[in-house]
């Protein structure tokens, strides 16, 4: 197949939403509690020996507080790259803060894109496009779309994609 046959490179990103960023914060204080509760509230010398085991659990929980409330801050951002040249779906992953990771799944291991509806509590539902992966439990989410047709429409573009590779 030659490079003028092969469709374009698909091209999915998200940010986190406000709610995860609230979550993640709420999380990032709560794991600062145990330095506060260890160390600064007993009233004893914490220069002891004996207390070494409290500074290693302290400063463990504070490291894990401050990266999760710099992750709240900053944000962690996902790109889903559906690449028919190396015939592979790329998963991304970044945070401003210097953390990153990435994902590789062929096309071969891939099912067919669905459109899935997520009803929200205190919101319209919105649509999510889905793709099984084999080996995992759960399908990959790619995008979420606020209406059904694009939600479909971006479906069948990566669709095409997959199928136009398997030729």
């Amino acid at each position: 197949m030659t490079d003028e046959q092969l469709p374009a490179t698909l091209l999915f990103r998200q940010n986190s939403s406000a709610g995860l960023r609230g979550f993640v914060a709420v999380a990032g204080l709560i794991c600062l509690f145990p330095t506060y509760d260890l160390l600064i509230r007993p009233g004893v010398a914490v220069l002891q020996l004996g207390m070494l085991p409290m500074w290693i659990i302290s400063l463990g929980a504070l490291a894990l507080g401050l990266m999760l409330l710099a992750a709240a801050v900053l944000g962690i951002s996902r790109t889903v790259i559906f690449d028919p040249a190396a015939g592979e779906m790329l998963e991304l992953s970044a945070a401003d803060f210097g953390l990153r990771w990435r994902r590789r799944h062929g096309f071969r291991y891939l099912g067919s894109p669905d459109v899935v509806r997520d009803r929200d509590s205190d919101g319209p539902p919105y649509y999510r496009v889905v793709i099984p992966c084999a080996g995992m439990k759960r399908p990959i989410e790619i995008e979420r779309y606020p209406d059904e047709a694009a939600a479909r429409a971006a479906a069948q573009r990566i669709s095409a994609v997959i199928a136009q590779h398997g030729r």
